[in-house]
């Protein structure tokens, strides 16, 4: 299975969408087209990644940048303790996606602001 088709999948089933009714939102008489493009025996074709994007609620760049993605299960680290990934969000992918896009020294900012901001009640969560 594709990168791409690992994208599909897990967004439309994040999203509680059946195959069929991805299929219908984009325009398709049946599921088989979605079937083929999540097993990875089809593509997407260029001419409809922003129809899936638009239909599984993320941008293009979601399908398109794969160099970049995070496995499955992976580790980062936080103030020196490893915490284990087993699935990030949408919105936290977005965040990594256009951190990625910072130079060293933007990134460098980006960690100092995020670090403020935690220390700010108002914007931790309870649980943290």
């Amino acid at each position: 299975m594709s990168d791409i088709s690992n994208k599909v999948k897990k967004r439309r089933l994040s999203l509680g969408l059946s195959q069929e009714d991805l299929a219908k939102k984009l325009g398709y008489k049946s599921k088989t087209t979605i079937n083929k493009i999540e097993s990875g025996v089809n593509d997407i074709p260029r001419k409809k990644i922003k129809d899936f994007a638009v239909a599984l609620e993320t941008t293009p760049e979601y399908f398109l940048d794969y160099s970049n993605s995070l496995s499955s299960t992976s580790s980062t680290k936080d103030d020196n303790h490893i915490v284990e990934i087993d699935s990030i969000t949408y919105e936290e992918e977005t965040l990594l996606f256009y951190y990625r896009k910072l130079s060293q020294q933007g990134q460098s900012i980006a960690q100092e602001r995020m670090k403020e901001l935690t220390e700010i009640k108002k914007y931790v969560e309870n649980n943290n």
